[in-house]
């Protein structure tokens, strides 16, 4: 209904994509990505969907503008970037950064679906425990 009222809504083509690419639909998400009139969200956006359809290079290189632009802003949203992508590394180190600046996304962390490929990884546990969100902190 907000996209009826502002087509131009910040941030809101890139939440609507954000689910459209949970759900497999990467081609969609996309082209709701592009949409999004703000750089820093649309390219975030078209980090994952860029991925999702197997264009690495687009991929790399929105997220490189997402890094450039957004590593004060959107450290949560890479580290999600590099969970989807399943490169750990990165995920961890991003997960660290966006701890350091209080980013307001490692409130979601124990439930953010991008982050799923971490929780195998023996510093998950380590990470939740460093931002109070560990099992044993919770009760």
């Amino acid at each position: 209904r907000l996209l009826e009222l502002n087509p131009a809504a910040f941030g809101v083509n890139q939440m609507l994509g954000v689910l459209v690419v949970l759900q497999g639909r990467a081609d969609e998400a996309a082209a709701i990505f592009e949409r999004e009139t703000d750089e820093l969200p649309r390219n975030v956006g078209l980090a994952f969907a860029r991925w999702g359809q197997k264009r690495i290079e687009e991929a790399d290189a929105a997220l490189k503008i997402a890094v450039e632009r957004g590593a004060a802003k959107v450290a949560f949203q890479i580290a999600e970037i590099h969970g989807y992508r399943r490169d750990l590394d990165q995920a961890f180190a991003w997960l660290e950064r966006a701890a350091q600046q209080h980013d307001v996304g490692i409130a979601y962390t124990r439930s953010d679906p991008f982050l799923e490929p971490l929780r195998s990884d023996p510093r998950w546990p380590v990470f939740l425990k460093k931002i109070g969100l560990h099992d044993e902190q919770l009760k």
